[in-house]
């Protein structure tokens, strides 16, 4: 018999029903989630601040840690990466477990070992986030849940939601994104129940963000900087925010992105719009955005899907970015993950190894010297 759960949010998400297995996507939202891949949106142009101090880096030096081949199991499809309590997490694609590496990317454990439809059980884990000490946050797509686990996999607690965005914050609260269609109030999920979190992220540019653009999987990256302080990222808008929160005093502030670096994602959108015959009237929604971490440091670290690019550090206070150029190599072209160590600093996960890539200094691009 299989037991269907009900995701306990706002009225925007309410009455969205669902089993462990994945039936029964809810009535209002869901309905258009298979044509995500073919999906066009009209976006506007993302406002950006062009007056940021730009540092150009390349990966001139790479080590590396870990080969598939010495793992216990012959599968290894690495999804995504993080660097917590000097370990390597790294979920994997195809299997319903994550991987447990030293900080040297020598096997130290796997995380679940057969696919489970419960809490604390894994099916698709996919979007790993660092918890507490000795604690990590992992969203499983199989069951639309977010689990909060140990890392020898010791379960803690966990809560349905149909998005893997999601920021943990301290007394084991965890930030969300909206919901579907709005920029106001952030979601919060504190111990049972989701709810509406004290902030929002402000009035939303009129018809840019449509419920399903909201829903798409790309849509928002959330990452905690420190205990009280969140970052946000809205791919298709690129827009960014940081959240503060002290105590009961909560504070929003959104950010400029590079001027430059929006370009050339305009520039990427106009490559994908030619390549696939799409009629200028129409903009398909490209993501900018892979992923957004921070470093040990603090800096927020964003990965891009550009091949002229890896990512890049931003430090909006100082309006300073650090951006990481590559050339289309092969090297690049197995890579599925990208932890940030600090400027100099990066662990590259690849299907087949883990390598520490160093950075050296890079020429300014010709995209850098426009006006």
């Amino acid at each position: 018999m299989i037991m269907s759960e009900t995701w306990i949010c706002p009225d925007s998400f309410r009455d969205v029903r669902r089993s462990p297995r994945g039936e029964g996507w809810g009535r209002r939202h869901w309905l258009g989630v298979a044509l995500i891949a073919t999906l066009l949106t009209a976006c506007d142009e993302p406002e950006a601040n062009s007056e940021w101090e730009l540092e150009f880096r390349a990966p001139v030096v790479s080590q590396v840690l870990m080969e598939a081949h010495v793992l216990p199991d012959s599968v290894w499809s690495p999804q995504y990466a993080i660097h917590h309590d000097g370990k390597i997490f790294v979920s994997d694609r195809q299997a319903p477990w994550v991987w447990v590496l030293s900080g040297e990317g020598e096997f130290l454990t796997v995380i679940g070992d057969q696919p489970g439809e419960g809490p604390g059980e894994l099916m698709r884990p996919r979007v790993l986030r660092p918890g507490g000490e000795g604690t990590f946050w992992v969203y499983d797509s199989g069951q639309r849940r977010v689990n909060h686990l140990t890392w020898d996999g010791s379960y803690l607690e966990s809560f349905l939601f149909p998005l893997g965005a999601f920021a943990p914050l301290q007394n084991r609260r965890v930030l969300l994104p909206p919901a579907p269609g709005s920029y106001d109030p952030l979601l919060i999920w504190e111990g049972r129940d989701v709810g509406t979190a004290p902030v929002g992220l402000g009035p939303g540019r009129p018809g840019s963000m449509s419920p399903m653009d909201a829903l798409l999987p790309w849509a928002w990256h959330m990452s905690t900087g420190t205990q009280d302080s969140v970052t946000i990222l809205h791919v298709g808008q690129g827009r960014m925010w940081r959240i503060q929160t002290e105590g009961e005093e909560w504070s929003v502030n959104e950010l400029p992105l590079p001027g430059p670096v929006v370009q050339l994602a305009q520039d990427a959108a106009e490559r994908r719009r030619g390549s696939m015959d799409i009629p200028r009237g129409n903009q398909i929604v490209v993501s900018l955005f892979e992923d957004l971490q921070h470093g040990p440091d603090g800096r927020a670290w964003v990965t891009t899907s550009l091949t002229e690019m890896l990512g890049m550090w931003l430090e909006p206070d100082d309006r300073r970015a650090t951006v990481v150029l590559t050339s289309p190599a092969r090297e690049f072209a197995e890579l599925r993950s990208i932890i940030p160590m600090g400027p100099d600093t990066l662990i590259a996960v690849y299907e087949q190894e883990v390598r520490r890539l160093i950075m050296g200094p890079a020429g300014a691009p010709d995209w850098a010297m426009r006006p």
